[in-house]
């Protein structure tokens, strides 16, 4: 029986073919994640022909949103040339809170709160302008091939993944977010 509990779906259109082949290299190369993690890459096949960045986000949110329960987690990754039309395609999904990261502090920030912005100590309650910065627990990671280093691209995929989301009020304002669409915050 297989270790991996949890599942990656993975998809890009041609623009993020390269970088996403080398997030797939990273996830088989890197012991941790490959022993903990299944991956689904739901295509495309190649860079050499232009295909449509919407098809392959619905393919991973759909998945992400509504896949095997066999996982205890399943979490996404987008590629398209910016990053930006595939996250907002992503983002049409019910369920779905992709971000757009161009680096590992954006990340990590995506999926809960950054210690490089800690809380004041002398403050019980931080201003919400800090405390809001990183409690969003996106399921869905979306990357520009063509905009983002690919020696960036293994850091950045790490921390998204090892990245636990801090909870606690943070749940009910993404509650809110969910009810926008008409449906209600199960966490990932």
């Amino acid at each position: 029986m297989s270790s991996q509990t949890q599942l990656i779906v993975i998809g890009s259109d041609h623009a993020g073919y390269e970088a996403k082949v080398h997030i797939l290299e990273c996830l088989r190369q890197d012991g941790d994640l490959a022993t903990k993690w299944a991956v689904v890459d739901v295509g495309t096949h190649s860079g050499s022909s232009p295909v449509d960045y919407p098809d392959y986000a619905v393919q991973v949110s759909e998945k992400v949103v509504n896949g095997e329960s066999a996982y205890e987690k399943r979490l996404g990754i987008v590629v398209c040339g910016s990053g930006i039309g595939i996250s907002i395609a992503a983002n049409k999904i019910k369920g779905v809170r992709c971000a757009l990261c161009h680096d590992v502090n954006s990340a990590t920030m995506s999926r809960r709160r950054d210690q490089l912005f800690p809380l004041p100590s002398s403050n019980a309650e931080a201003p919400d302008s800090i405390s809001n910065l990183q409690h969003n627990d996106a399921n869905i990671l979306a990357i520009g091939g063509r905009s983002t280093a690919h020696d960036a691209l293994h850091e950045i995929v790490k921390s998204f993944l090892s990245t636990d989301f801090d909870g606690n009020h943070h749940s009910a304002r993404l509650d809110k977010i969910h009810q926008l669409e008409g449906c209600s915050y199960q966490g990932n």
